[in-house]
């Protein structure tokens, strides 16, 4: 009879979910490795009002929701029609609201802001 192997804790588990720093590396420096570690210092990001997106179609979609957390908005809806170069469409779009229109060599101020 074999015996199944005992289930890593989860993340729910009492232990786990403490005020205990944990200590994290993040490997890579790219938009998704950048954005998981403002995420994990406890920064939520949101779209600064008053800032604009060279690309309109995103631009506007942002408008939609401007009070709102971008972890709260739905990212599929906000990717759409994005290009850039990463396969990953969530890494495409936190890299165009990070350093908007760098792929086409334009050199415009972030539109994200972090509150704590």
């Amino acid at each position: 009879m074999s015996r199944c192997p005992r289930a890593a804790p989860s993340i729910l588990d009492d232990h786990i979910l403490t005020s205990e720093v944990l200590p994290v590396v993040i490997i890579g420096n790219g938009p998704s490795g950048i954005c998981l570690s403002y995420l994990l210092s406890g920064f939520t990001p949101y779209v600064t009002e008053e800032a604009t997106h060279p690309n309109t179609l995103l631009q506007r979609k942002l408008e939609e929701r401007p009070h709102q957390s971008l972890l709260e908005q739905d990212l599929e809806y906000l990717c759409e029609g994005l290009e850039g170069r990463s396969s990953n469409p969530v890494a495409v779009l936190f890299d165009s609201l990070l350093l908007p229109g760098s792929d086409f060599g334009m050199d415009c101020a972030s539109v994200l802001r972090g509150r704590h």
